[in-house]
């Protein structure tokens, strides 16, 4: 580590926490130094911290400031009257020179001006940043699906990814178990092909059991066979929801930006399409019963 870089982090740590350099800093207040390595998951670089003292500021209340928007490791605070497309923009572009755990802050923004019809926003960040649209769309759908309320910083962006597709409580369910046992997502990959077809007070019931026994995917599975076979599988509400809102989610992105899905992601929207018409048809066996009455 260079003299330089060791000055840099010294210097940091004597600035203010309201943007101002030269005022000492309460010992206890978080460092630039700190906190960006709580928000990218390793030690800024001494380039980055260049970057940063460029481009953010400090919070009233310490926190790292693009304009008006707080970056936190678990996302962007955006505020209630919302910032423009240029501030978009600017902040788009600070967030791709950074490296490390950082999708969260770039799902937010793309999300944020996805949802403002900026169609140019969305398609720049796969050209401006070599970026491909699976890449893109990945961060939007994570960001998106999962609020800012659940996440939890000890659970990596990729490892949300694969609770995305749940229901709030499942996401917070499977997060929490994530977070305490230290899983990994490949161990989290195996348990959820053996469970996410269950209804989720039976993963429940199976997640204390992996908690409580250590089980690996594998083990898991053994113990449901031993336990009479697959997890009992819900009928079709919740896992047809699911499906018809990522389906939707791809539709809309397809007509807005024309772009290809890939197969999986054509598989989906026909498993959608099949779910929707398996509702049709049990909604129509129930009037044709009951003889459609009001």
């Amino acid at each position: 580590m260079s003299k330089d870089f060791l000055a840099k982090i010294q210097a940091q740590r004597a600035l203010t926490s309201n943007g101002q350099t030269g005022a000492a800093v309460a010992p206890t207040a978080p460092t630039v130094f700190d906190l960006m390595a709580d928000i990218t998951g390793h030690r800024p670089t001494s380039a980055q911290l260049a970057l940063i003292d460029q481009v953010l500021t400090r919070g009233d209340d310490g926190a790292l400031m693009y304009g008006d928007v707080k970056l936190s490791p678990v996302g962007l605070v955006i505020p209630p009257d919302g910032i423009n497309q240029n501030t978009a923009t600017g902040l788009l572009d600070f967030l791709f020179q950074l490296e490390g755990s950082i999708g969260w802050m770039i799902g937010d923004i793309l999300s944020y001006g996805e949802k403002r019809a900026w169609g140019s926003f969305y398609d720049a960040a796969m050209q401006k940043y070599g970026r491909t649209y699976n890449t893109v769309a990945g961060y939007v759908y994570v960001a998106s699906n999962v609020q800012f309320w659940v996440r939890t910083q000890k659970v990596p962006f990729s490892t949300h990814k694969l609770v995305a597709p749940m229901h709030e409580d499942g996401q917070r369910l499977w997060l929490e178990y994530i977070e305490r046992n230290d899983w990994t997502r490949a161990a989290v990959k195996g348990y959820l092909a053996l469970l996410r077809d269950a209804s989720i007070d039976i993963q429940r019931q199976w997640l204390v059991e992996v908690e409580a026994h250590k089980y690996t995917p594998e083990q898991l599975a053994d113990a449901i066979a031993d336990a009479g076979g697959k997890p009992k599988k819900v009928k079709p509400a919740e896992k047809i929801k699911q499906q018809l809102t990522y389906a939707a989610y791809l539709s809309n992105v397809v007509k807005r930006h024309g772009v290809e899905l890939d197969g999986a992601e054509s598989d989906t929207i026909k498993h959608a399409v099949r779910a929707a018409r398996e509702v049709m048809a049990m909604a129509q066996a129930v009037i044709d019963k009951h003889g459609g009455g009001k």
